[in-house]
């Protein structure tokens, strides 16, 4: 099997609703030692917005996408704010899209991370 197999079988379990079964697929690609690339990230990373798993999302972001170099785009982006959005939590949003993808002048605030809860303090 390869990333694009992986990619469709993670698809169709998150359409399905079904969010811990794409997420289990994630350990299978470990297992088998197939590359996980950006489609396939994204694939899980709707799965999970889809059952609006906030925390697992940016888990996969930072943890996974990062630590093996796979590369964001934009689907990244608009698949993790879907999580977010489907549990309510836009500061966590907002916060988490400023570390991601940092903005000349609009830092997030120090010392802090989406899972803290953070209110993002106004613009100075």
């Amino acid at each position: 099997r390869d990333a694009v197999v992986f990619a469709s079988a993670i698809c169709a379990h998150g359409k399905a609703g079904d969010w811990r079964g794409a997420l289990a697929l994630l350990g299978t690609m470990d297992e088998e030692r197939v590359a996980l690339d950006t489609a396939t990230s994204n694939c899980l990373l709707g799965a999970l917005a889809h059952g609006a798993r906030w925390a697992e999302a940016l888990d996969v972001v930072i943890s996974t996408m990062d630590a093996r170099g796979v590369r964001k785009n934009a689907a990244t982006c608009n698949a993790l704010m879907r999580s977010f959005e489907r549990s309510g939590e836009w500061r966590l949003a907002i916060d988490a899209l400023l570390r991601l993808f940092p903005v000349h002048g609009h830092e997030a605030n120090d010392g802090h991370d989406a899972a803290g809860y953070v209110h993002l303090r106004p613009a100075e």
